[in-house]
């Protein structure tokens, strides 16, 4: 499943395919391992070449788009651009890795809000480690 995805990544002179590489494991690592979830938020101020390496991760569909303008419960200002990681980073075969927080992302609350995207972690590329929940 995931030759296939690596079959759609777009290159551009900004762009490697070590640089995406790169980010994906630390999206792996950072939000699937470390954080145990399969939603985040990332910033729709981020740099052109963070935002081209984004949308290299949804050509490939390592990635997917929840929703483009939401906010954030931890971070009061800006709008944020909510991904879906791809469930081939936390299914093995047929199991889903133990304890893991699958976000419901859909299910809306009695005021037609998407309460699951807006207490998610925001990921950032230069400070990935400092992600926070």
């Amino acid at each position: 499943m995931r030759i296939d995805k690596d079959e759609n990544i777009e290159f551009n002179s900004d762009t490697t395919v070590e640089m995406i590489e790169f980010e994906k494991r630390k999206i792996e690592n950072v939000i699937v391992i470390n954080k145990d979830t399969n939603v985040f938020l990332f910033s729709r101020n981020e740099s052109d070449k963070n935002l081209a390496l984004m949308k290299n991760l949804v050509n490939s569909r390592y990635l997917h788009i929840i929703k483009e303008n939401t906010s954030s419960e931890i971070k009061k200002r800006g709008m944020f651009i909510a991904y879906l990681v791809d469930m081939s980073f936390y299914i093995n075969g047929k199991q889903k890795r133990r304890n893991f927080n699958e976000r419901l992302f859909w299910e809306r609350d009695e005021r037609s809000r998407l309460k699951q995207i807006e207490p998610v972690p925001i990921f950032k590329f230069q400070e990935s480690s400092s992600c926070r929940t």
